[in-house]
């Protein structure tokens, strides 16, 4: 299948995954506690899906967890580590992305030393959640591996196009920064790369 079949990726190539692929890296970069994960996705399967099932877009080691980037069927996002519903995930409301479309997806978390959590789709703030929150995240260091399109043992994997992925490990940023840049190349915008672990223009 085509990745975006009906346009939509940053440059002139992307990646489709069929549920069984997926790539693995490295950060490359030493990074904080303060992230920014952002892809350019295009979710060809959510009508395929229970709304408590989901397929994952992003995972990374991290110590003794994983923390990753998940899409549920009823089109929420989840994000943390462990068990959905606990106090080490966030999710969102059903509906914020769509099966079908090329959106940005962006998400803004860290250890529970930074309580807010935030969630953007094509620049737009959809979800925020504050307060507290238990979770056990160590630093996403040089050398950490990661995974895109699946959980880091395979399972759970995304069907559709991912696209542009920039994976800020020491950055975390701001309603502007992403509203300004979503849907630019990075590179030809001339913006900075501080504090980004991974870049895949695929």
């Amino acid at each position: 299948g085509q990745a975006f079949p009906y346009g939509g990726q940053i440059g002139a190539s992307s990646l489709y995954f069929d549920g069984d692929s997926y790539v693995d890296s490295e950060f490359g970069a030493d990074g904080t506690a303060d992230w920014t994960f952002e892809f350019l996705i295009h979710p060809q399967q959510l009508l395929t899906l229970g709304d408590d099932e989901y397929q994952t877009i992003f995972q990374f080691e991290s110590g003794i967890s994983q923390p990753y980037v998940r899409l549920y069927g009823d089109g929420s996002v989840a994000f943390g580590t462990g068990v959905v519903d606990s106090e080490h995930v966030s999710r969102t409301e059903p509906g914020v992305i769509e099966g079908g479309y090329a959106q940005r997806l962006s998400v803004v978390f860290g250890r529970n030393q930074y309580p807010d959590r935030r969630v953007y789709v094509d620049g737009q703030r959809v979800a925020t959640f504050e307060g507290q929150y238990s979770t056990s995240l160590g630093e996403a260091t040089q050398g950490t591996p990661y995974r895109i399109g699946a959980d880091m043992d395979g399972t759970h994997g995304f069907v559709g196009g991912i696209d542009d992925v920039r994976l800020w490990t020491a950055a975390r940023k701001s309603d502007d920064w992403i509203f300004e840049y979503y849907n630019e190349d990075l590179i030809e915008a001339g913006a900075t790369l501080d504090g980004i672990g991974g870049y895949l223009r695929f």
